[in-house]
């Protein structure tokens, strides 16, 4: 706190920094002017982004792909692990997904392009995907989903061929048509968690 005296009235000034709970950060500036019997404080209170913010966002930055910002490797294996460890009454699939000649886009047309691809092929899944189950990105051009529930053995084969559809709808800088690879594993006949799964797929 300082004080200052001028014409026999005395300033009284502070500033408090404060946490909240929620992870807010709290600034006040108190004045406090004592003349006779008169005190005034004056109080102003600022918001800013707090810790709680901050560690949300990292948290984020540590479960998300950037590039396609989808699930990276190891948090979509902990969320199928997860899922599938909360009942075997659900028949659950889990898709492995390759863009075809991906190797080939990067070669010809340049890594950025390829890139581009990453993302829009990731975008396309989310808008399929999101509703039904999980998205992720094992790394390079492999993507997996993970369906909560799938009623009919019909309904895989539509929403793989469905999938190709909108891919091979969707634009690019470079009007390359974009098809992809899927592979399947049925829970629980494939396997029990994430990884035996992957196995029965990629055989």
């Amino acid at each position: 706190i300082s004080f200052a005296e001028r014409d026999s009235i005395v300033l009284a000034n502070t500033r408090v920094n404060q946490i909240t709970v929620e992870g807010f950060f709290l600034h006040y500036y108190l004045q406090i002017i004592a003349g006779g019997a008169i005190v005034i404080i004056v109080g102003l209170c600022l918001v800013i982004i707090g810790k709680r913010r901050k560690v949300v966002l990292l948290e984020k930055l540590a479960q998300f792909d950037r590039l396609s910002d989808v699930y990276n490797r190891e948090t979509i294996k902990n969320e199928v692990n997860q899922l599938v460890r909360t009942g075997m009454s659900f028949r659950r699939v889990l898709f492995i997904i390759d863009i075809d000649y991906f190797k080939q886009i990067n070669d010809t047309y340049g890594h950025p392009f390829g890139d581009e691809i990453i993302r829009l092929v990731s975008k396309c899944l989310k808008k399929q995907f999101a509703q039904k189950g999980l998205v992720g990105r094992l790394g390079g051009d492999e993507f997996v989903v993970f369906l909560n529930s799938i009623e009919l053995e019909n309904d895989i084969v539509k929403e793989a061929e469905r999938l190709n559809r909108n891919l091979r709808k969707m634009k690019n800088s470079k009007g390359y048509q974009v098809t992809c690879s899927i592979v399947i594993a049925k829970f629980p006949e494939g396997g029990y968690d994430f990884d035996s799964l992957y196995e029965t797929a990629d055989k």
